[in-house]
């Protein structure tokens, strides 16, 4: 199988409200603040996991677990182009509403209509 490159195709942004989480519109994900241009180029981490629950008993003679609680881990590096600018001014109060990310998006659409990605990830906050 190919390896699919995204590099200059991923929108990363953020949305205070979406009517559905499901399937948002695409006028929601678009009115949101872009983030992707302040992001360094290794700046978008999220990680998905599981925790493990230790299962074996006092008199087991092999250890056992089984899968536990999820977990995510999202973490942003913005370069630092000023207090000014939009991923300051955003995170500043710690706001309610959701990190977008899209990968195989259109980096600007010819028609000025937002971008359609292949993938769509909501992480809310």
């Amino acid at each position: 199988m190919a390896d699919i490159i995204a590099d200059g195709y991923v929108k990363v942004g953020w949305v205070t409200t979406l009517s559905s989480l499901t399937s948002p519109t695409a006028v929601q994900l678009g009115a949101g603040v872009d983030l992707e241009t302040f992001l360094t180029a290794d700046g978008l981490g999220i990680e998905l996991g599981d925790e493990a629950v230790d299962t074996s008993a006092l008199n087991s003679t092999f250890s056992t677990e089984k899968a536990g609680r999820g977990t995510v881990s999202i973490e942003l590096t913005f370069k630092d182009q000023g207090a000014a600018n939009p991923p300051w001014t955003t995170f500043a109060t710690r706001p309610t509403g959701f990190l977008v990310v899209r990968t195989g998006a259109w980096p600007r659409p010819p028609t000025g209509r937002p971008p359609r990605g292949r993938c769509l990830q909501l992480c809310r906050r």
